[in-house]
């Protein structure tokens, strides 16, 4: 695998990471204000061993069907708490990893955003990537 392999991987791992963040932090607010009934089969998003099963313990080829399951629970989070949950954080915060990071289809299925359509704007930076701008800016 060449470098270029890794760094890809390694964007799309904290683009899965950042999904599966935000829609766990809202299920856990879903959970903590007694709204378990908008839950519908995603309870183990509070399950603390289940961050570390579905981001580190998944092979590279299951990447792609984890993302969409997470994007898929999503979907129904926005569906489920639209309008119950619109002044919470979690939820203004979903809406927004949504908006930024995907793209939904003509079909309505949910994609993450490619080049093609902008995903390569610079939201998501990596630890080598800051620490390079930083010290460039630094010195300068």
């Amino acid at each position: 695998m060449d470098s270029l392999m890794v760094a890809s991987n390694i964007r799309k791992l904290g683009r899965m990471e950042l999904l599966y963040t935000c829609v766990a932090d809202l299920v856990s607010f879903l959970h903590r204000t007694g709204m378990d009934d908008l839950l519908g089969g995603m309870e183990h998003y509070y399950d603390p061993n289940d961050y570390n099963r579905v981001i580190y313990h998944s092979k590279s080829e299951d990447a792609s069907d984890r993302i969409k399951q997470i994007l898929a629970d999503a979907d129904k989070l926005l569906v489920e708490c639209e309008g119950a949950c619109d002044e919470s954080s979690a939820y203004q915060l979903l809406v927004r990893v949504l908006k930024e990071q995907t793209v939904v289809e003509e079909s309505g299925a949910r994609r993450l955003k490619t080049k093609e359509d902008g995903a390569n704007n610079g939201s998501i930076v990596t630890d080598y990537q800051y620490e390079k701008t930083h010290i460039v800016t630094a010195s300068s």
